[in-house]
């Protein structure tokens, strides 16, 4: 005879998938899109302020850099008038030491001066050359020569006189 057959009832049934319940679901994604736009805007904040620190770092170093450009101007404007002086005394190899000494202070502006001073440097050079050569040949256009080197050195700087 055949038995009925029954169910088993000892296996352990399936537990049911738990339903995402879809407002906490869309809570979390909020919190998570919060919390990416506040690092956005945070990052921005610090991007801005470290750009504007870097402009001050450069425009502290362009005063530096200026204030260097003068001082080196005013010392061969120096040199430029005792140059002058001793052309009006007829002394001829001390002018020639005293523009040497110039012609030193142009080539340190030639390897510092920004790009806005470089032809003025140049023509310092230029000019520099001319007066060097006058007083070389103890020329009458020598104090002219100087002059004008004068000028040239004057226009380097940024401060007045």
């Amino acid at each position: 005879m055949a038995a009925e057959s029954k169910p088993d009832t000892t296996a352990i049934p399936s537990p049911k998938p738990t339903p995402v319940r879809p407002v906490r679901h869309s809570m979390t994604i909020a919190w998570v899109m919060l919390a990416l736009v506040a690092i956005a805007v945070i990052s921005v904040f610090y991007a801005v302020r470290s750009r504007g620190g870097a402009q001050a770092r450069v425009a502290e170093q362009a005063q530096k850099l200026q204030a260097a450009v003068n001082r080196i101007a005013s010392t061969a404007q120096g040199h430029v008038s005792a140059a002058a002086s001793d052309v009006a005394g007829s002394n001829w190899g001390k002018a020639q030491d005293d523009l040497n000494q110039a012609g030193e202070e142009i080539t340190s502006l030639e390897q510092i001066a920004p790009r806005s001073l470089r032809g003025a440097v140049e023509e310092a050079r230029s000019r520099l050359g001319r007066a060097q050569e006058a007083v070389g040949r103890q020329d009458e256009s020598a104090a002219q020569r100087i002059d004008d080197l004068k000028q040239a050195v004057s226009g380097l700087s940024d401060e007045p006189g």
